[in-house]
């Protein structure tokens, strides 16, 4: 809107200064000025300086033939050697007057352009930078052109300058890019900052740009070593073709800058924006914005899923579970949330709310008499941290418990290079009294390592299993697992049971413990102690 407001200004300007032209020239041709010709040459100057700085050079030009063919009109009058000497004085004058303010023109049109491009450059880089960037997306837009405009992000650049100088590190920075877009067709590269620039590619499609960027990935030499330290550079790249997309040149360079920001940040990535994963980008953003209040606004609420002993037929223990009441928002569950909270680091702070919950009405309980055990989903991430756990064992003492009466899951798989550590430290905590369980067992890439490596007192068996449990094969599986746990001095628990078909066949092989939507799907506080106050298997 601006911009057509300046345009139509402009143009009004245009109007006036050429309407005033028109006067002076009417005026010079009108009136006859031969007896002061100091008074033609100001005319002339003006007429000069008016025709060359509205209509550039070509207008220098045309004043330069109409003054001269007027006075080649005069010229043919002429009676006598004085006014034929004044007449030849005026035709050199008209010349040098047009060769100086062409002259002039052209170096302040020098300078003005020269100014220009110094504004519209990055200091650092040489690049041109975010204005010129936002202006020529907006120009291409506005012309209904056709492009491709790519985000390009080094993520990890600032471990480079903790250990090189600035000016080293922008050499090589400002070689790696101009080689880049040196490759590309028809490019146009922007600094944003030292690792973060963009690319406007015009007649190319958003397929054969990932092409040639997944050969910067596959080929390149990601690892460069400088001074015997290695670096590996981190790459986030988002490409989006700009059709429908939108109108607005700031909105298309955050679409490009989020399109290449998804998925895990600690791995190089290239992104081609897709609408329906743009939406679900969207709503994760959205999430990880609202879980910081959520969390201290305490939006979040517990739930309990029975855990049937169906060797002792009796209530043995419970998993806490959570879930987030966002009101007239949509649903979102705890693989969703759970997911975002430890990729945005907020996991511990989640994890010790659903510890203080959770004590909360493991006292009420213990208050009516019931000592429940409970269980609680804790990642290797915060297992390995040392103030996390001495948070945990101050966190029981002021309450006063035993850790007999908690069981820590451990879902993920653990790194090779973590393996000792996290065995010394479960092994650590079993033997201070905690339940350790593997859960999700069978499904993941570290289940057979965490049996024979990782000292365990209960292996969940994974639902994947249990839904295939009519199957003979998936029987003789699921019984070889179990005996294979027993065998390791651990009690297995069957999840994701849902009919009584499939719970006689896991009685049948010898599973230790139950839990599913067969015997109870997770419960509020109050109707879990009911449950677990009044449970009776022969309803079963």
């Amino acid at each position: 809107m601006s911009i057509q407001t300046n345009n139509k200004k402009l143009l009004n300007y245009k109007y006036i200064l050429n309407i005033f032209m028109i006067i002076l020239t009417t005026i010079y041709f009108r009136f006859n000025y031969n007896d002061n010709i100091h008074t033609q040459l100001v005319l002339v100057t003006i007429l000069f300086i008016f025709f060359t700085f509205i209509y550039n050079i070509r207008g220098n030009l045309l004043c330069l033939l109409l003054l001269n063919i007027y006075k080649i009109y005069k010229f043919s009058y002429l009676n006598n050697a004085n006014e034929t000497s004044t007449i030849l004085i005026e035709f050199t004058s008209i010349v040098i007057i047009s060769i100086l303010s062409a002259i002039i023109y052209e170096i302040l049109t020098q300078k003005k352009s020269l100014k220009k491009s110094f504004s519209e450059l990055d200091s650092n880089t040489g690049f041109f930078n975010y204005c010129k960037l936002n202006d020529d997306l907006n120009t291409l837009i506005q012309n209904n052109e056709n492009f491709t405009l790519v985000f390009f992000h080094i993520v990890n650049y600032d471990i480079l300058l903790k250990n090189h100088n600035f000016e080293k590190c922008k050499k090589h920075m400002i070689s790696h890019m101009k080689s880049i877009n040196s490759d590309l067709r028809n490019s146009t590269i922007y600094s944003h900052s030292m690792n973060k620039y963009f690319f406007i590619i015009k007649n190319n499609n958003s397929k054969n740009i990932y092409n040639y960027f997944k050969a910067i990935l596959d080929n390149i030499e990601t690892k460069n070593k400088y001074k015997k330290i290695s670096f590996t550079k981190i790459f986030k790249i988002g490409i989006v073709e700009q059709n429908e997309i939108t109108k607005k040149s700031h909105i298309l360079m955050n679409v490009a800058i989020n399109t290449a920001n998804q998925g895990n940040i600690n791995k190089s990535s290239i992104n081609i924006y897709d609408k329906i994963k743009a939406k679900e980008f969207e709503t994760l953003e959205e999430i990880a914005q609202e879980l910081p209040s959520a969390i201290s606004n305490n939006e979040f609420y517990l739930v309990y899923q029975p855990i049937i002993d169906i060797k002792n037929n009796c209530v043995s223990s419970c998993e806490i579970l959570t879930r987030w009441d966002r009101g007239d928002k949509p649903y979102v569950g705890p693989n969703v949330f759970i997911k975002i909270a430890e990729d945005i680091e907020l996991i511990q702070e989640l994890t010790k709310w659903i510890a203080k919950e959770s004590m909360k009405n493991f006292l009420d309980w213990k208050k009516r008499g019931y000592i429940i055990k409970q269980s609680i989903n804790v990642t290797i991430k915060e297992l390995l941290d040392p103030s996390f756990r001495k948070w945990s064992k101050n966190f029981l003492l002021e309450n006063e418990v035993d850790c007999n009466n908690f069981g820590i899951e451990i879902t993920e798989r653990v790194k090779t290079n973590e393996l000792s550590k996290v065995k010394m430290i479960v092994a650590h905590l079993k033997n201070k009294g905690y339940t350790i369980e593997i859960d999700d067992f069978g499904t993941g890439f570290n289940s057979l390592m965490f049996l024979s490596e990782i000292p365990t007192n209960i292996v969940k068996i994974d639902k994947f299993f249990i839904d295939k449990i009519y199957n003979y094969e998936m029987q003789t599986i699921i019984k070889a697992l179990i005996d294979a746990t027993h065998t390791l001095g651990a009690l297995v628990i069957a999840e994701g049971v849902e009919d009584k078909k499939q719970y006689q066949i896991l009685k049948e092989i010898g599973c230790d413990k139950i839990q599913g939507y067969y015997f109870s799907k997770p419960l509020k506080p109050d109707d879990y102690f009911n449950y677990h106050k009044n449970f009776n298997i022969n309803n079963y």
